[in-house]
């Protein structure tokens, strides 16, 4: 399965019935939110889409342990529980995980990231 079929799979199975309407769905996870991620990681991969080098650099290393601390400490303050669900359904911290320094699989990574945001708001995602 390529990263835009498993992200497309993901976020279907994160939407859940509106608590007022519930034939219609929608997620515990806002824009804002699943944006705040995608921006860390395009900061990163504006610094990396340049580098020839099969490895990460450092600063590259370093923001990525600070990517994996914040999505911990949102999901970690989230009453509703929507973060933590998002990032454990996603596999977000076992893909970050994986990466172990190589460019290539930080690029794999950031582009199912921004799938994830694409097929968020083609599936109806918001800010509430």
């Amino acid at each position: 399965m390529d990263y835009v079929e498993r992200a497309e799979k993901v976020m279907k199975e994160l939407r859940i019935p509106n608590r007022r309407n519930p034939s219609q769905l929608e997620f515990e996870i806002t824009t804002t939110k699943i944006r705040g991620i995608l921006a860390l990681v395009n900061d990163i991969y504006n610094d990396e889409i340049v580098s020839t080098n099969e490895e990460l650099s450092e600063k590259s290393k370093s923001k990525l342990l600070s990517l994996t601390v914040k999505m911990l400490y949102d999901a970690g303050k989230d009453d509703t529980g929507g973060i933590k669900r998002f990032i454990e359904k996603t596999s977000l911290l076992n893909d970050i995980k994986n990466i172990k320094g190589s460019r290539t699989e930080f690029i794999k990574v950031a582009n199912y990231i921004e799938a994830l945001v694409a097929y968020h708001r083609y599936l109806g995602g918001k800010d509430k």
